[in-house]
């Protein structure tokens, strides 16, 4: 009869199951990095869009203490143009578009709807 032989403890090989669990953490530890790259992602969005919802805003009212018989309604980004600072919109992520004419001033993007805060 023949008799198997064991791997011997000094050896130096991997075996292919060893190969296949250091790949499979390394594929979960990735994943986890990913989701969190996301989520991340969204949050600075919001931090950049919220933010420029507050230079409207300002820029709002500084434009209707200067002319007080103009309504929210009635208001146009070009109006408030010369209120914001350096004389442009605020940058914010593509495809986001303002509405200027209500307050507090609100920022869409598909489906998400922003809306400033602390007024």
């Amino acid at each position: 009869m023949k008799s198997i032989k064991c791997r011997r403890h000094g050896s130096k090989a991997v075996t292919l199951i060893e190969v296949m669990m250091v790949l499979g953490l390394l594929v979960l530890i990735g994943g986890s990095g990913l989701a969190g790259w996301n989520a991340y992602s969204i949050y600075r969005e919001q931090l950049q869009v919220e933010s420029a919802l507050s230079q409207v805003a300002f820029a709002q009212r500084a434009y209707l203490t200067e002319n007080p018989t103009m309504t929210y309604t009635g208001l146009t980004d070009a109006m408030l143009v010369p209120y914001l600072p350096g004389g442009v919109m605020p940058s914010v992520p593509s495809g986001t578009a303002f509405n200027v004419r209500v307050f507090p001033p609100s920022a869409t993007k598909g489906t998400k709807t922003w809306i400033a805060r602390d007024f």
